[in-house]
This record gives structure tokens, C-alpha cells and sequence, in this order.
């Protein structure tokens, strides 16, 4: 089974609940991307949002000297955030973990995301942003659906490999939505 895992997906997927069950179940430390941009000073701004601006470069680098210290110690390591489908992590597998759109704007909702926001994440989960940059970044790259089934289809790939490149298409759920709503791309 693979030693570092990278967990990445639109905000409201379920990364964090995914890394957790992915770290008790192989014994792995978990750390998210936010709390390593916070513990080493990467947030440069903020967005008009709130939002913290991270600076990815500097991210990539301390990313990567953690999982150089967990390979050297021989321990398991599962890092996860949206982020980390932007940066290259050596060696890791990763997981993008996909979402219905009428949960995740649920779950946004729920996580009172401003309108804009929202719409900006509901697009990119749509046309799969994580997914497409983790395939430019990493070789090892595994799509799962999020739900009940996610916990258990992710150990089935880190145990078994799955064909790369495989993808979940939302975008017939993105154009029901501009359908039933005109403005939601305005």
C-alpha cells in the first residue's frame, strides 16, 4: 500500500473525513495544507471573501520536506487539501475525491459560502479543476465519488491500483443547474 497519499477535491467534498478514515485505517499521520500554510507562515492575503491567499510555491516546498521527513523515518503520511492539486508532491498517490453538486452546494450552504463563492466552487468541481491539475502534477492519480462508498472504493485503490484517468462527469448536473436557475452563471 502506498506510504504517502495526497487527499485533494473541491471544498465540501469530504477530504477531511477521508484522510481521517484513511489515517486510522493504514496508521498514517494526517496534516491538512491549511494548517501547514498557518504553522509556516504561507498566507499572504486574503480575497474579498476571507479566504486566505496561499503561497504556493513556498507550500510546495515545505509540503515536500514533510513527506521527504516521513519517508526517511519510514512512517505512512496522508496530507490533504484542495491545494495540493496545484503543487507537485514526490511520490504521492493521490486521491480527488468528487461530489454531486446538489450535495456540495448543500454543504456549502451549510458552511454559509457567499453566492460567488459558491458558484466558483460548484464550476470547478464540475469541470474537475483538482482532478485536472493533480494529473498534470502527479503520476498516480485515482478519482473516487464521494458518499458512503468513498472510505471504502479509496482503500480499494491505494490497496489494488486502478486505471489513471478515469473521471466522474458533472457537467450534465452543472448545465440541470444553469437550466433551473438563468443567473447562476451571471
Amino acid at each position: 500500500m502506498e506510504r504517502l497519499i495526497v487527499i485533494t477535491g473541491t471544498p465540501g467534498t469530504g477530504k477531511s473525513t477521508l484522510a481521517k478514515h484513511l489515517g486510522d485505517k493504514i496508521g498514517a499521520d494526517v496534516i491538512g495544507a491549511n494548517e501547514i500554510a498557518t504553522k509556516h507562515n504561507l498566507v499572504i492575503a486574503k480575497d474579498k471573501f476571507g479566504t486566505s491567499i496561499i503561497d504556493i510555491k513556498r507550500l510546495e516546498k515545505v509540503v515536500n520536506g514533510i513527506a521527504r521527513k516521513y519517508s526517511r523515518e519510514k512512517k505512512a503520511l496522508v496530507l490533504e487539501g484542495h491545494l495540493l492539486s496545484e503543487i507537485k508532491v514526490g511520490g504521492a498517490a493521490v486521491i480527488v475525491i468528487r461530489e454531486h453538486l446538489p450535495v456540495l452546494i448543500k454543504r456549502l450552504e451549510k458552511r454559509k459560502y457567499h453566492f460567488d463563492k459558491l458558484r466558483d466552487n460548484i464550476i470547478s468541481e464540475a469541470i474537475d479543476l483538482c482532478g485536472s491539475n493533480s494529473r498534470k502534477n502527479y503520476k498516480k492519480v485515482y478519482e473516487i465519488a464521494g458518499g458512503r462508498t468513498a472510505n471504502a472504493e479509496a482503500l480499494r485503490v491505494l490497496r489494488y491500483g486502478r486505471r489513471n484517468g478515469e473521471s466522474i462527469d458533472l457537467i450534465p448536473e452543472l448545465l440541470k443547474l444553469i437550466k433551473k436557475n438563468k443567473n447562476f452563471l451571471a
